[in-house]
């Protein structure tokens, strides 16, 4: 009987598990271009990723004043430091209740990126973009969000990486301050972690 329980327990935990996807991992350069694009261009500047693309997807070659500036640009807000590097939160404006999340340097270059959207009592995750080699882990930011939002949950579809991030929040917890929950239907099937 105690073999059968625990199988159908172990069934049931491999059916509520969020759903993996493949996605190429782009090299270091294409990660930092993507965090550049977010970070100086979508977030201040009306959609233009054509333009974008005509300078070969190279921040520098912008120019901006050819660009128009958002009307509802979000609001930012620090939320934390991780490593000697700042954590701003960007909201409402034209993303309304979802979040943007971007970890930049001293001098001001972003190194992390996460969207994030509401999700029942807290926040979503959905994409990220991270330059390794930054001093710091994915593990860091998301401590920082969950602090600043109460509840942090995992997207309902994840790849590889994304999954391994999640397990590497439940294997330092303590460190990270945090209450890590594996998926299972009370959360619909998705990671879970709020402050400790």
């Amino acid at each position: 009987m105690i073999f059968l329980e625990n199988y159908i327990k172990e069934f049931l935990k491999e059916e509520c598990w969020p759903e993996r996807i493949k996605m190429p991992l782009g090299s270091q350069e294409d990660i930092k271009q993507s965090l550049e694009y977010f970070y100086r261009m979508h977030i201040y500047y009306e959609s233009d990723y054509a333009y974008y693309k005509s300078v070969g997807e190279d921040i520098n070659r912008v120019d901006f004043g050819r660009l128009e500036k958002r009307k509802n640009p979000p609001f930012r807000k620090e939320i934390g430091n991780i490593g000697g590097n700042t954590v701003f939160r960007f909201s409402g404006g034209f993303i309304g209740e979802e979040a943007f999340i971007f970890v930049v340097d001293s001098e001001d270059n972003p190194l992390t990126y996460v969207s994030l959207s509401p999700f029942r009592e807290g926040l979503c995750v959905g994409n990220v973009r991270h330059l390794s080699g930054s001093g710091y882990y994915v593990t860091d930011v998301y401590a920082s969000i969950a602090k600043d939002c109460d509840v942090l949950y995992s997207d309902v579809k994840q790849t590889e990486g994304g999954e391994g991030i999640w397990q590497a929040m439940m294997k330092f917890s303590g460190k990270l301050g945090l209450e890590v929950f594996e998926p299972c239907e009370e959360n619909d099937c998705r990671w879970m972690c709020r402050e400790v």
